[in-house]
């Protein structure tokens, strides 16, 4: 499945996420253009797609692009899904893949309206790259045989990873949103240097990034982990060392607190979606 999708492929919303998802799994070789149908809330999105991909079809609405594909991607803000499920529900079948990417929709709203199979997938930008993980939680309509398909799939544009429904949220914090909170923080480092000693901002940048990327290979390729980074740098009585130490006061309770914001919202949200779902 990785190195390609024969039946015919739908996304419905191409903002930011959707929009990534087709450049990845196009770039990938997994889906070709002629067999991704799209459509868009704004139609000047999906005729940009288009003609970014000859070949793409622009559906005339989203029951449309439901009836012509047997993989379905729902990439439309959470707020937006019930409207969604309203026009596609009556021309979902069973033999049919439907795709969730929004977190606080729970798969038992889907199952509720859709008799298709289901996967909720939180993706990260950095599938772009094909790479960082693919969040995946299954209902019980997929077996598991299928499941393993379904990761090679998406192994195709990042690491497949399973995950219970009920640690969404924590995963998507790291995996999702992991990416913007990492990229703030060595944006403050970057400007700091800046500010303190004059050093060019280009060049403070460019030495954040070539570290994150040295990092990442040696985490990735040479198997180290965090912690044996940290001890083969920081010399006992050193300047690493005494950093490090500055670093865990200051930060003690940090990372709480912003998993406890970001919960906070998502639990605001579900409600929200909940309360969508019973006046349906």
């Amino acid at each position: 499945m990785a190195t390609g999708f024969d039946n015919p492929v739908g996304f419905i919303g191409i903002g930011t996420m959707g929009g990534m998802l087709i450049d990845a799994f196009l770039r990938a070789g997994t889906f070709r253009p002629e067999q991704v149908f799209i459509h868009n809330r704004t139609p000047q999105k999906a005729h940009m797609m288009a003609q970014k991909y000859p070949g793409m079809t622009i559906a005339s609405s989203n029951a449309a692009v439901a009836q012509k594909t047997q993989l379905l991607f729902l990439c439309v803000k959470p707020l937006d899904f019930q409207t969604v499920l309203k026009e596609i529900a009556p021309h979902v079948t069973p033999s049919q893949t439907v795709v969730a990417i929004a977190s606080p929709v729970l798969l038992q709203h889907l199952a509720e309206q859709l008799p298709s199979k289901l996967i909720k997938f939180i993706p990260s930008l950095t599938n772009l790259s094909h790479a960082g993980a693919c969040l995946l939680t299954f209902h019980e309509r997929i077996p598991g045989d299928e499941r393993e398909q379904w990761k090679q799939l998406f192994s195709a544009i990042g690491t497949p990873v399973e995950i219970s429904e009920a640690h969404t949220r924590i995963a998507s914090d790291l995996s999702s949103c992991g990416p913007a909170f990492l990229s703030h923080i060595l944006s403050q480092m970057a400007d700091a240097a800046v500010e303190e000693a004059g050093l060019p901002r280009c060049l403070a940048e460019a030495l954040v990034v070539h570290m994150l990327d040295g990092t990442a290979r040696l985490l990735m390729q040479e198997g180290l982990s965090l912690q044996e980074i940290q001890q083969r740098i920081a010399v006992p009585g050193g300047i690493t060392q005494q950093g490090l130490s500055w670093l865990s006061d200051q930060l003690a309770g940090v990372f709480h607190r912003l998993f406890q914001t970001t919960h906070a919202k998502y639990a605001e949200d579900v409600e929200k979606i909940q309360a969508a779902f019973d006046d349906r």
